[in-house]
């Protein structure tokens, strides 16, 4: 898997092994995209954001979210505190 994006007459393509699989739709493209790039947003320290920042309300929507997709997701063992 190469760092670019693989587009032939306007068809974006993703190289899997010996095969090229065509991409269709918009959301595989983005996510295709974020897989390839060598910057991740979560390595990046924000120091200006503070907890008053975050909506802590929606922290159990998001840790069923999270329960519903693996219900042993580490996420779900850390404390709200």
């Amino acid at each position: 898997m190469g760092p670019s994006l693989y587009t032939f007459k306007r068809v974006v393509y993703n190289r899997v092994a010996d095969a090229d699989v065509r991409v269709k739709s918009d959301i595989q493209i983005i996510s295709m995209m974020a897989r390839k790039q060598s910057y991740y947003s979560e390595r990046t320290v924000y120091s200006w954001v503070t907890e008053d920042d975050l909506e802590m309300g929606l922290l159990d929507a998001v840790r069923d979210a999270v329960r519903a997709n693996d219900a042993n997701h580490p996420w779900l063992s850390l404390s709200a505190n």
